[in-house]
């Protein structure tokens, strides 16, 4: 089964089937490719895509996906469910829970550094530009 049948953009009947859903004009749509792809970029086109912009009267901080996120530093500051799955990950990768927390950890370190870094240099183009977006 590819990848392009369990996300059908195609309209019609959905039943279930064996626990995969069956659309009639999905069927068709997945046989021929550029219909397919059509189709998908006409979806796709009509997404209206927006910059999250803060209340700058109030100067709140609104809550953004990932801001309640986690950072774990060590082995012993772990939930029970993500030791679960740093455990199941390290296991996978052939490492140890350690090694692997601390590299998670580095890496998200180093990532929001880098964010930060071009946050700023985007307010420091828009201020160099006068043009605020």
């Amino acid at each position: 089964m590819q990848l392009k049948e369990l996300f059908p953009t195609a309209f019609g009947d959905a039943t279930r089937t064996g626990g995969i859903a069956h659309h009639n004009s999905v069927e068709a749509a997945c046989q021929d490719d550029s219909l397919y792809i059509s189709r998908l970029k006409s979806v796709q086109g009509s997404f209206n895509i927006q910059k999250p912009s803060p209340d700058r009267e109030t100067n709140a901080q609104i809550p953004r996906p990932g801001s309640f996120y986690k950072h774990f530093r060590t082995v012993g500051e772990l939930s029970l469910n993500a030791k679960v799955f740093y455990e199941a990950a390290a296991n996978l990768a052939g490492i140890g829970l350690p090694t692997i927390v601390s590299a998670v950890f580095l890496t998200e370190t180093k990532l929001q550094a880098w964010s930060i870094g071009e946050q700023r240099s985007a307010k420091q183009e828009e201020l160099a530009s006068g043009e605020p977006e």
